[in-house]
């Protein structure tokens, strides 16, 4: 069952969010039970967007990052846009259809969403987040598949906790890894020493 809101023209300056944002009763059921029961991809993908969104230009303090804020749209309804385009006025509009990995980036001009392409590197840029958003092949939460995910304006991956945490642990590894080794190095020389006749305990 759908409903349609009545759109409310938006003013400059912006009206009250309460006078023009939808109600949970204007907006599409999403109820279990109906086609399209949501699986463990709507769930993490959200939050993997969310951990790894550390926009480089903005206070921390002032960043708020959320997800099923039920603003949800009707592909059917021909202003299912209008919310973001015209009320809230959001710059970026990605869809990411992730059952065929197409993803379709908007940006907004003149008050208007325009469709946009990645760049040659695969990703969108948006310098005033000092983020790009593209595409990556992984596993997230015993998950492997595509997943929209942010990096940096250099193509870099931001990592979230965990992947820190076993980078870390990674870097750690490798770093003992290479102290035996060249310990074992050291022994190899002064071994080579000795037979020499040479002491590598009076070598300054």
């Amino acid at each position: 069952m759908t409903s349609v809101f009545n759109y409310i023209p938006q003013s400059d300056p912006p009206l009250p969010p309460h006078l023009t944002l939808p109600t949970m009763y204007d907006l599409p059921s999403e109820n279990p039970l109906e086609p399209g029961l949501p699986d463990d991809f709507h769930y993490f993908q959200p939050l993997l967007l969310r951990l790894t969104f550390q926009p480089t230009n903005w206070n921390r303090d002032l960043v708020y990052s959320a997800a099923d804020l039920n603003l949800y749209y009707d592909k059917n309804h021909p202003l299912w846009y209008k919310v973001y385009e015209h009320i809230l006025r959001v710059p970026y509009y990605i869809v990411f259809i992730y059952y065929i990995n197409e993803v379709k980036p908007y940006i907004l001009v003149g008050g208007h969403y325009e469709a946009i392409n990645f760049n040659s590197d695969g990703r969108l840029d948006m310098p005033e987040l000092g983020l790009s958003l593209g595409l990556w092949e992984g596993a997230f939460r015993g998950i492997d598949r595509l997943w929209l995910r942010w990096f940096t304006l250099e193509g870099e991956l931001i990592l979230f906790g965990e992947e820190k945490a076993q980078l870390a642990k990674q870097e750690a590894v490798e770093a003992k890894q290479e102290a035996i080794k060249a310990q074992k190095r050291v022994e190899e020389l002064a071994e080579k020493l000795r037979q020499l006749g040479i002491n590598p305990d009076e070598i300054v």
